[in-house]
């Protein structure tokens, strides 16, 4: 029914191209099964790794069956990551182009907006981690809460989650330790407000392969906000790559909560580092603008429709 579904929709709007995106379900596997019917291209969306993604034995079971099918029907491959990309190469030797996270470009502040040394010296410094909690986060964000309560005159911390299934298991939280569940404004707000953005990945995490190659939504979102970044979990995460190729972020790569806590104390007591993390973190967002990335992305669309109309008047 849904490849019938998306066929009926192609031919009505007379659609030269289909676009298909992972997910968990049926539509990227439909999405390759109308194309193939219909006799057009079709480009795919790597949000993340289709078939190491999946979790349930039927995504699994369908996910071996159709993967390699899709890449080799495919007109052209989008991923999210740089490290997506060179993964596919090589698996099924094809290029890709990548195609990151995007944001508004007026969700990007103008400006740095660092603490003052002197300012902060006499109150906690003030960490914020947003987004979702989950069996991929666990362990380093309870390394942070145990770092945060047994120091309250140093550190303060707000967890800030979707309104809606952001909060994965109950914690007991200290003190200074405040749980916030917010819209996407309220959020946007508390990564402002911020003196530091906490990303965590957890060292004994389930899915290594997804950490590896995946760039998290909140990536763009902590770029933009003009504030440093603190990340702690395992060097081969695609996200420490990327922070230490662009000096963007404090990375920490040890399961070691002193060493969380040196680096925490690093930050509270160095705003030359603040200044430097938070000025890299925003040029890396000016890339991640909607515009330029729906840009680069049709482009792709574009090149594929004049050759199929080349090859057609040949």
């Amino acid at each position: 029914k849904l490849v019938k579904a998306i066929c009926n929709t192609a031919i009505r709007r007379k659609s030269n191209v289909i676009l298909g995106v992972t997910d968990d379900g049926p539509f990227f596997i439909s999405a390759y099964l109308a194309a193939k019917r219909l006799k057009i291209p079709l480009v795919i969306y790597m949000l993340d790794l289709y078939r190491e993604g999946r979790r349930s034995r039927i995504q699994k079971f369908f996910a071996k069956r159709y993967e390699q099918r899709i890449f080799d029907y495919a007109s052209a491959v989008l991923v999210m990551s740089e490290r997506m990309q060179e993964h596919y190469k090589q698996k099924y030797g094809i290029e890709s182009t990548v195609i990151p996270h995007p944001i508004d470009a007026e969700e990007i502040v103008d400006t740095v907006s660092v603490t003052k040394q002197e300012e902060i010296k006499d109150r906690p410094l003030q960490v914020v981690f947003t987004g979702h909690i989950t069996a991929a986060q666990y362990g380093s964000v309870e390394d942070l809460i145990k770092i945060i309560g047994e120091h309250p005159a140093e550190f303060s911390l707000k967890l800030c989650v979707p309104a809606k299934g952001g909060w994965g298991f109950k914690y007991s939280l200290p003190p200074n330790v405040e749980y916030a569940s917010l819209d996407r404004e309220e959020v946007r707000e508390a990564q402002r407000d911020a003196d530091v953005l906490f990303l965590p990945y957890a060292f004994n995490n389930p899915y290594p392969d997804i950490i590896r190659t995946a760039s998290p939504s909140k990536l763009p979102e902590y770029l933009a906000a003009g504030k440093p970044i603190l990340y702690y979990g395992p060097k081969e995460a695609y996200v420490n790559w990327y922070f230490n190729e662009t000096n963007s972020a404090l990375c920490v790569n040890k399961n070691n909560r002193e060493e969380l806590l040196f680096s925490l104390r690093q930050l509270k007591n160095d705003e030359v580092l603040r200044k430097k993390l938070a000025g890299n973190a925003l040029l890396c967002a000016r890339n991640h603008t909607s515009t330029m990335v729906a840009e680069k992305a049709w482009k792709v669309i574009e090149n594929i429709y004049a050759s199929k109309i080349k090859n057609r008047n040949d």
